[in-house]
């Protein structure tokens, strides 16, 4: 999905008025629309490795954006979905992404599962912004860690790993503390579920990481 906000200027009076809508897409940022090397920027927040399906809990902007005819058939395309199937055998280049997976694996199979597919898909991901940015052009990723089933999902750590092994360049790593949410800010270390209860939870996201990377000549 790709959001363009208005370009907005101001007349001889002071009139503030714009020279374009809003432009909304929805897409797959495994292929992207444009051609290699013709991007700047890339700026995005990927999902997490939660214990929900996002296909479940964004279902309405699904809907919006197109018609959605079969939801199950729809799981099938979304980045890390347990409805995924294929690359048995393939694993993501990011040497603590495997731990994870094999440190999860025992624990429950079906949720490391999940998480491999997930490192796989934002790999593709990360390989295709690659493929659009000009040299020298920069992705930037707000993401956060996690856990499941006791296993810490270290999505930023991940992330910087699968990025460099790409061919891009750290340019900055900066850690922002969350600001309070409406949304119910602690999980069940167990499950990874938002939760009510206070007791044996864990703050649910309490910091993220802004990653700057730069794609090499």
């Amino acid at each position: 999905m790709w959001h363009s906000r208005p370009r907005l200027w101001s007349d001889s009076r002071g009139r503030l008025s714009h020279t374009a809508v809003a432009d909304v897409r929805r897409g797959d940022a495994r292929r992207l629309p444009w051609r290699a090397n013709t991007v700047h920027l890339v700026v995005t927040s990927p999902p997490y490795v939660t214990s929900y399906e996002y296909a479940d809990l964004h279902q309405l902007t699904t809907l919006w954006l197109g018609e959605l005819a079969d939801l199950a058939v729809s799981k099938e395309e979304f980045i890390g979905s347990a409805a995924a199937r294929g690359r048995a055998e393939a694993e993501a280049t990011s040497e603590l992404g495997r731990r994870i997976v094999a440190e999860l694996r025992p624990r429950r199979a079906s949720k490391a599962e999940e998480v491999r597919q997930y490192f796989l898909d934002m790999e593709d991901v990360f390989r295709e912004c690659r493929r659009v940015l000009r040299p020298s052009g920069a992705l930037c990723n707000v993401i956060g860690n996690t856990s499941l089933e006791g296993v810490g999902i270290l999505n930023a750590e991940v992330y910087a790993e699968l990025m460099a092994n790409l061919g891009f360049e750290a340019v900055d790593a900066i850690k922002r503390v969350i600001p309070s949410k409406t949304l119910p800010q602690v999980r069940d270390p167990k499950s990874g579920k938002f939760t009510s209860a206070l007791s044996e939870t864990v703050e649910a996201y309490p910091e993220e990481f802004i990653l700057v990377f730069r794609k090499r000549s």
